[in-house]
């Protein structure tokens, strides 16, 4: 078992426990066989017995339980050792709710609000979709890094989530109505603009464009192209401007 400073092991106990049965022995047998030795028989008894209920005290307190609700994550401490305030015993977790930390740059910070609600995919569990809620949103932004720290929490009643895994929060900032989007990649970065290349005729037109707002896989294309253009999408890094190109079909390799 493992005991609490100043407490004692069970086997303490059981020896104190004989010392106080062997001094209520010997006072019961001054009683009858010398009266003379009955008060020194008497204050071994007392003496014996103030030792028990302070060995049985010590013992109640060398139980300990756990303050939270939860599941032994980790054993901080092996069969023997003495347990002391401040050292951790064990490491208890709850996984009915799990949360999520994250760093939000100043350019976004704007769009959260606590108890906004955000979507986590997690890999290690087939890409399954949670639901979560902001729970907390830092005002102020981490000196070191210059994000703000945010906080997501996800009901995990069924416990499929497990602490550590490394999860995507999807959280929806704006809602734009009829958006043209492209795929990322389809737009060069070129320093000084941004561009698509646009097929007309089998020639590439490099058409420079105003970008918005993107999900991680596909970008809003203000201006620049319009609906129904085709654009490229593999290979542009290597275009210029009207190259005469050969368009493939999709299902070409």
């Amino acid at each position: 078992d493992l005991y609490e400073e100043g407490a004692v092991s069970k086997q303490q106990f059981d020896g104190v426990k004989l010392q106080y049965t062997l001094a209520k022995t010997q006072y019961e047998s001054a009683q009858i066989s010398v009266p003379g030795n009955l008060n020194a028989a008497e204050a071994q008894l007392k003496q014996a017995q103030a030792g028990l209920e302070l060995a049985r005290s010590q013992l109640e307190n060398s139980i300990i339980k756990s303050p939270a609700t939860g599941v032994v994550s980790l054993r901080d401490i092996d069969e023997g050792d003495m347990a002391a305030p401040g050292n951790p015993v064990f490491t208890i977790v709850n996984l009915d709710e799990v949360h999520i930390d994250l760093n939000i740059s100043e350019k976004n910070i704007g769009n959260l609000e606590k108890g906004q609600e955000v979507s986590v995919i997690v890999s290690a569990t087939n890409k399954s979709e949670f639901i979560g809620s902001i729970t907390n949103v830092s005002p102020s932004a981490d000196p070191r890094t210059r994000s703000f720290p945010v906080r997501v929490e996800i009901d995990n009643s069924k416990h499929i989530l497990k602490g550590g895994m490394f999860a995507q929060v999807l959280i929806k900032t704006q809602k734009i109505e009829d958006a043209l989007l492209v795929p990322q990649e389809a737009v060069i970065d070129m320093g000084t603009e941004k561009v698509v290349y646009v097929i007309e005729d089998d020639i590439a037109y490099k058409r420079s464009v105003v970008t918005g707002i993107n999900d991680g896989e596909n970008i809003e294309i203000i201006s620049g192209i319009k609906n129904g253009d085709n654009i490229v999408i593999v290979g542009q890094n290597l275009l210029r401007d009207k190259t005469k190109v050969s368009v493939a079909d999709r299902g070409d390799k």
